[in-house]
């Protein structure tokens, strides 16, 4: 993850102060966004999060993102897609089928399909010796997916075009 300057937190990862002007989230410790609303800041249910999207960066250079941010992931790149754009990043992201539709607000297809749509491979990133297994396509890895609750991480991969 990429903090500003001065981001201080403490051992809970809890925010001590915000940085001026950025958009703020409520995020649960189990993953997803809380509504917003005072019963939800001081029910200590979250913590309010100073956010800012990748474009927004304005990073001259991007050749891989890791994203692990418990199904948030499409909001992750709804916000990255000017720097997908210029710059055709790698990504190696978690990918729950069960948190993309309840936190993104996507359905899984929707999610994967538009890094396939962008010319992006998927393989499954093997745990024990961090391999990645080619998928050939969304349909083959949701067909094959099983447990809606499954986690993995996923490579996706700009494919050059001759």
């Amino acid at each position: 993850m990429l903090f500003p300057d001065g981001l201080d937190l403490d051992r809970n990862h809890r925010v001590k102060h915000a940085i001026g002007g950025a958009p703020q989230h409520r995020c649960s410790p189990h993953g997803g966004f809380l509504p917003d609303g005072a019963s939800t800041t001081g029910s200590g249910r979250g913590t309010i999060v100073p956010t800012m999207s990748l474009d927004d960066l304005g990073l001259d250079r991007v050749a891989g993102v890791k994203i692990d941010v418990e199904g948030a992931e499409g909001i992750v790149i709804d916000g990255a897609s000017a720097t997908i754009e210029v710059h055709r990043p790698s990504f190696a992201m978690e990918f729950s089928q069960e948190m993309s539709t309840r936190v993104s607000g996507r359905t899984p297809r929707e999610h994967l399909e538009r890094f396939v749509d962008r010319g992006s491979s998927i393989a499954i990133i093997d745990r024990p010796t961090h391999e990645p297994h080619p998928i050939g396509s969304v349909d083959q890895l949701l067909d094959g997916w099983g447990d809606f609750l499954r986690i993995e991480d996923l490579l996706l991969v700009p494919v050059e075009h001759d």
